[in-house]
C-alpha cells in the first residue's frame, strides 16, 4: 500500500475585483533600486524632467500595497499625494481640502470609485478624475480616463502629466475669458 503526504500552501483570498496596481516588471522593488539609484547619481526627478512635478492627488483605493507604491512614487516626482482606503473617507478629504486630481479605484467598500467620481464632478467638473482597475466594464463616464490593472507607473505618470497640464491649460483660459 502506498500512502502520499502532500500538502498545498493556501493562497491568499482576493476580492473579484482586486488586481495588483503594476505588473511584475514594474513592482516596487524595482521602483525602490531607480530611486536609490537616481539618489546615489545626485539625480533630482524633479530636475530634466518635463513633468509638472508638482500638485495635490488624492489617492483611493483599497488595496494598501496599491496606495503605498502610488505614494512613494508620486512623491519622489514631486506630488504631494493623500491616500484613503474607500470612497466614503475619499468624499470627506475632498469636501476638506484642495485637490489637482484624483486617481481611484472602481470596486471598493461602501462608496464606489463610480460614485465618488459622479460625486466630485457634480462640485467640481474640471477636476481630472482617473480610474485605475482591474474592472473595466464597470466605469462609467465620470472619469477623464480609465487605466487597466496593471499599470505600468511611468504610463500612469505621463496620464497625469496630461491632465494636469489640460486642467491648467483650461484654468488659464477661463481666467483669460473672464
Amino acid at each position: 500500500m502506498d500512502i502520499k503526504i502532500a500538502s498545498q500552501q493556501k493562497q491568499p483570498e482576493q476580492k473579484p475585483c482586486q488586481q495588483p496596481l503594476t505588473g511584475a516588471n514594474d513592482m516596487p522593488c524595482g521602483l525602490a533600486e531607480n530611486i536609490t539609484m537616481r539618489q546615489r547619481h545626485g539625480e533630482n526627478p524633479k530636475q530634466g524632467s518635463p513633468r509638472p512635478s508638482s500638485g495635490k492627488i488624492l489617492v483611493v483605493d483599497d488595496s494598501n500595497e496599491n496606495r503605498d507604491i502610488l505614494e512613494i512614487f508620486l512623491g519622489v516626482y514631486g506630488y504631494d499625494v493623500i491616500s484613503t482606503c474607500n470612497g466614503d473617507e475619499a468624499w470627506y478629504l475632498f469636501l476638506k481640502e484642495k485637490f489637482d486630481l484624483v486617481l481611484t479605484d472602481i470596486c471598493m467598500p461602501g462608496l464606489d470609485g463610480n460614485a465618488l467620481a459622479s460625486r466630485i464632478k457634480n462640485r467640481s467638473k474640471g477636476l481630472p478624475i482617473i480610474a485605475i482597475t482591474g474592472s473595466t466594464w464597470l466605469a462609467e463616464e465620470c472619469f477623464d480616463e480609465i487605466m487597466t490593472k496593471p499599470v505600468w507607473l511611468h504610463a500612469l505618470l505621463n496620464s497625469i502629466t496630461f491632465h494636469l497640464n489640460k486642467a491648467s491649460t483650461r484654468a488659464g483660459t477661463e481666467a483669460v475669458v473672464r
